[in-house]
């Protein structure tokens, strides 16, 4: 194994590459303890040392983060990978959190659905989660144990009722309801039902 270069990074830190275009960043104490000299030979036992402490730090990272929130497997591996964590480190990293529970797309989306269906249609929670990086097989295969078309019935419902409560509506407006609702993400037949029966509930009253 060659060092091909050490390269000087912000905030003490260095990127140490291989001839086969492997790397790991360490902090300056680190380059030394391992006593890393670009143009040299390294051993295999300290390459993976440094590995191991690139791995170590980047699951306190991990840790960090997860302490504040949940997250979705993907935008984990987006973090570490914006913060040039190599593809190997990042899958390990990855794997350990999996293997412990911390990280599980199952686990997310059921929490993330169960407290966001009461504001957000089907398709705008499906959206956000696209936008996480969560796999759409794992979306698909969600949606299909739920009742999702009651629940956005009565989502929409009370979306409409928040909207233009106490409010004087005609059925002239159908259409500014209409357009409310499509932009929440819900179906045309949802929408079609909800005003219907909210205007019938107003005509009665």
């Amino acid at each position: 194994m060659h060092i091909e270069e050490i390269r000087k990074l912000e905030k003490g830190k260095y990127k140490i590459i291989l001839d086969k275009d492997d790397y790991v960043i360490l902090y300056y104490k680190e380059l030394k303890a391992f006593k890393m000299v670009q143009g040299e030979a390294i051993e295999e036992d300290t390459w993976e040392l440094a590995t191991k402490a690139m791995t170590t730090r980047g699951k306190k990272r991990v840790y960090h983060l997860l302490c504040k929130k949940d997250y979705v497997i993907e935008e984990i591996r987006k973090k570490l990978i914006k913060e040039d964590y190599p593809v190997a480190i990042i899958e390990a990293i990855l794997a350990y959190f999996i293997k412990l529970g911390f990280l599980n797309d199952e686990t997310y989306i059921e929490k993330y659905y169960r407290y966001q269906k009461a504001t957000k249609s089907r398709r705008m929670i499906e959206m956000k989660l696209s936008e996480k990086g969560m796999p759409r097989d794992t979306i698909k295969a969600f949606f299909e144990t739920v009742d999702h078309r009651e629940t956005d019935y009565e989502t929409a419902q009370k979306l409409l009722e928040k909207k233009y409560n106490n409010k004087a509506v005609t059925r002239q407006e159908y259409n500014k309801m209409a357009r409310f609702l499509a932009y929440k993400g819900f179906d045309y037949d949802v929408i079609q039902s909800v005003i219907m029966t909210y205007l019938k509930t107003k005509d009665e009253s």
